[in-house]
């Protein structure tokens, strides 16, 4: 999360942009104190919100980032919240390489950026506040993939396929 810290850096002088964190986790006091020490007013940190709160969230949210460190053990990781971004029409903006970003790619759902690269993260944000229209072709390009490929009930009939076809 410190590259959303270097893009919320980046972006200081975009007012109509800003970077929202919502969650918990071990590294949140020292991000919110670097945060601050660096004077990003741009970027705000929320507690971790109710499942009830998360449609709404996603209803204000413009763009999803979806972060991950720079690891070989992110190479088959398919982040949750990327499923739910592409469930809600949110365009993506995915630092992770490997199977994530084939499925990124393929669904058109978003932007694939360099793990860690606070810069290209600002340049994949602002690309996506200046073109709200680019910006709805992904969002719906990333809900007919999900709708396709990963909606509940499609994976249910694959999986009760593949398990017929074994026992034949």
């Amino acid at each position: 999360l410190d590259s959303a810290l270097d893009a919320a850096e980046r972006l200081r002088t975009r007012p109509d942009i800003a970077i929202v964190l919502i969650g918990e986790g071990a590294q949140k006091a020292r991000l919110r104190a670097a945060a601050a020490a660096r004077g990003l007013t741009n970027l705000v940190m929320i507690d971790q919100q109710p499942r009830a709160a998360i449609p709404a969230i996603w209803a204000a949210t413009d763009a999803a980032l979806v972060l991950l460190k720079r690891s070989d053990t992110f190479l088959s990781v398919l982040p949750s919240k990327m499923f739910e971004a592409l469930a809600t029409r949110t365009p993506v903006i995915l630092g992770v390489v490997g199977e994530s970003q084939r499925m990124l790619d393929a669904s058109g759902g978003g932007i694939a950026v360099p793990p860690e690269d606070g810069g290209a993260i600002a340049d994949a944000i602002i690309s996506i506040a200046d073109n709200p229209a680019a910006a709805a072709r992904m969002g719906a390009a990333g809900y007919a993939y999900f709708q396709q490929h990963l909606d509940r009930e499609v994976l249910a009939d694959l999986l009760l396929d593949e398990m017929m076809a074994l026992k034949r």
